[in-house]
């Protein structure tokens, strides 16, 4: 048999262990006392569902803002709105600060499948393995449910239609109510083969409904090429790091205090290529990125003093803002705009300048008449060179060092459990047709 390939973070030596499904469910000290009927388990399946959707927000996101824009119509798809009639900015009504609200509901989502999978099981047994194709997609699967946990393991051969290539992948999940907090650990094997193509991928997630989580992926075909996030509910804070041949080496933090979000690329030559920092929730009050020497300022004009209208030509792409009849912000002036006004509005005024010539008047917009006091020049000097000089240092205050390699393996020894390679192997030999 052709061994399987290896795609997504290093697991080879940590995956490649017996069978023994004993030593995989007691690493959550999960003895199973009692036998549960499908109805049962996929009751559990659906609080577990629930109780990450509420922590993803999803179906409660709504947007605020008036119905319609008050405006005056000075000739035929040109309007103008004086910025008294103006609807409010985008606002969200959910506000997740603290884990990824999108990969929370990944996990949801990939939950639901397997419950589909297993509502699908006409032989169903508690924590024994089931056979079942759905989607065209085999699974070998079972689940372990006792009160507050549920634990799921799956193992899947899917052919890509595209490529001759093939997909296996190990999914191992654990679902716990903890002190009345949910708690969960999710590990995925991926693999891809084609005649051309080999990738192996590791993923581990934890976290937890109070904010907080921790998330990485590991290639296991390199030593060195990994991402790594973590977000902490008490300070809300995050920081990420991660190297590809892709991407090169990047980094990125969030200050909650500050409300910055930092980030900075390395090439793999190890000279810098570019950075950004953006300030606020929802749509961003200020916008910097630097691109070598060339820099690029994208300010929230609703966050910016000094202008009262802005005309929009519908027939075209124009879009003016105004201070007393007297226009801002030209082309004339390097800046291009980027509004949009529906039942809520959306304006950004955008320039972009060699790094010598910003000066605290550019930045703040008096230059222009106008004034930006959102973000001061001290704060923003601070922040849009912290990261160059403090990467360093937060990589070791989270355990890490520049050393990706050694990051990789620090990694691979947090993962609890592993896939069962064997039955990897089994599943590729049974479904595969040379």
């Amino acid at each position: 048999m052709r061994k399987l390939g290896i795609i997504l973070f290093t697991f080879i030596s940590l995956f490649a262990v017996s069978g023994c499904s004993k030593s995989t469910l007691d690493t959550f000290g999960f003895s199973n006392s009692t036998v549960q009927t499908k109805e049962e388990v996929s009751n559990q399946i659906e609080f577990f569902i629930g109780k990450l959707e509420a922590l993803s927000g999803m179906g409660t996101e709504t947007q605020t803002g008036s119905i319609s824009a008050l405006s005056t119509e000075i000739s035929p798809g040109i309007i103008a709105y004086s910025r008294d009639e103006l609807p409010e900015p985008y606002q969200s009504s959910y506000v997740f600060d603290g884990a990824n609200r999108d990969w929370i509901q990944y996990i949801a989502d990939n939950i639901k499948r397997f419950g589909n999978v297993i509502s699908n099981i006409e032989s169903f047994k508690e924590d024994s393995f089931s056979a079942q194709t759905l989607d065209d997609i085999y699974y070998e699967i079972r689940t372990r449910y006792e009160p507050n946990q549920l634990y799921i393991e799956s193992y899947t051969y899917e052919v890509i239609p595209y490529g001759d290539s093939v997909l296996l992948k190990a999914d191992i999940l654990h679902l716990s109510i903890v002190d009345e907090s949910l708690q969960v650990e999710y590990i995925q094997d991926y693999h891809q083969i084609s005649t051309d193509l080999e990738m192996h991928y590791v993923t581990y997630t934890s976290l937890n409904d109070l904010g907080d989580m921790t998330s990485f992926r590991i290639n296991m075909l390199a030593d060195d090429e990994v991402s790594y996030t973590t977000v902490d509910h008490e300070t809300h804070n995050s920081f990420t790091f991660s190297k590809s041949p892709r991407t090169g080496i990047q980094y990125a933090y969030y200050n909650h205090e500050t409300q910055a979000y930092m980030s900075l690329i390395f090439n793999y030559a190890l000279i810098q290529a570019s950075s950004a920092v953006s300030y606020g929730f929802n749509e961003f009050d200020l916008l910097f990125y630097k691109d070598y020497d060339q820099l690029r300022l994208t300010w929230n004009l609703l966050e910016v003093d000094g202008w009262d209208k802005i005309i929009i030509n519908n027939n075209t792409t124009d879009r003016q803002i105004f201070a007393n009849d007297v226009e801002l912000f030209t082309s004339d002036n390097l800046f291009t705009t980027n509004i949009t006004i529906d039942t809520y509005t959306s304006a950004f005024i955008t320039l972009e300048l060699q790094q010598q010539n910003l000066t605290e008047n550019i930045f703040n917009l008096s230059d222009y008449g106008c004034s930006f006091t959102k973000v001061s020049w001290t704060q923003f000097n601070q922040d849009i060179t912290y990261l160059e000089n403090h990467y360093s240092e937060l990589l070791t205050t989270y355990g890490f060092s520049t050393d990706f390699a050694a990051n990789q393996s620090a990694l691979l020894k947090q993962i609890p459990i592993s896939a069962n390679q064997k039955m990897m192997d089994d599943l590729y030999d049974q479904q595969h047709v040379s």
